[in-house]
């Protein structure tokens, strides 16, 4: 089983070190705030569905042993599901959170 686990880069928080010490932890990705986006629930409500994030995002990949012998590896994975901002269209950079 594979998973990728995405929160908000909180190393502080209880929540967020759980999850980083996890024994199933494969790999950690850190997206600076500029890098990223997402699409939020009410994007049928907006003239534009992407939000910039606005906080450090991280992405965790958890796997057992079977998971893990799967390809992609999540280095790979990690790297194609980033769409950098700078190919965003600039109305949609510049929505604020």
């Amino acid at each position: 089983m594979s998973f990728a686990v995405i929160i908000p880069y909180l190393p502080d928080q209880t929540g967020w070190r759980r999850v980083q010490a996890s024994r199933f932890g494969r790999a950690h990705a850190l997206i600076p705030q500029g890098e990223h986006g997402y699409f939020e629930g009410s994007q049928h409500d907006r003239i534009t569905r992407y939000r910039v994030a606005p906080f450090d995002t991280s992405v965790f990949f958890l796997q057992n042993g079977a998971g893990f012998k799967v390809p992609p590896c999540p280095h790979e994975a990690e790297t194609r599901g980033r769409v950098p901002a700078r190919r965003l269209p600039k109305r949609t950079r510049d929505v604020s959170a």
